[in-house]
């Protein structure tokens, strides 16, 4: 499945449980770049709060929203100790 986000496209690969999102960065300047790690979850409010308890760095404010798979998702970035992008999502059913 393939998408659009603010001119870049995205593709979704499933097999059972594993989904592999790749985004095209255009800013990432070469191969093997990655943006973020993503987790998935069926509880988004639930883990936003028991990552907003461990006194993490968040990169946008709160659970955002996004028009991908057939409902959407939600989901919320934070930072690890390196800068590293954590993701933690929830598709929408």
């Amino acid at each position: 499945m393939y998408s659009k986000n603010n001119g870049s496209r995205v593709g979704f690969y499933q097999l059972g449980d594993f989904v592999l999102e790749s985004w095209e960065e255009k800013t990432a300047g070469h191969p093997g770049a990655i943006n973020h790690i993503a987790l998935d979850t069926d509880e988004i409010e639930k883990a936003f709060r028991a990552v907003k308890e461990l006194n993490v760095e968040f990169k946008d404010e709160g659970i955002q929203e996004l028009p991908y798979w057939e409902h959407g998702i939600k989901y919320f970035n934070f930072f690890g100790p390196n800068r590293e992008i954590f993701e933690v999502c929830q598709i929408l059913k």
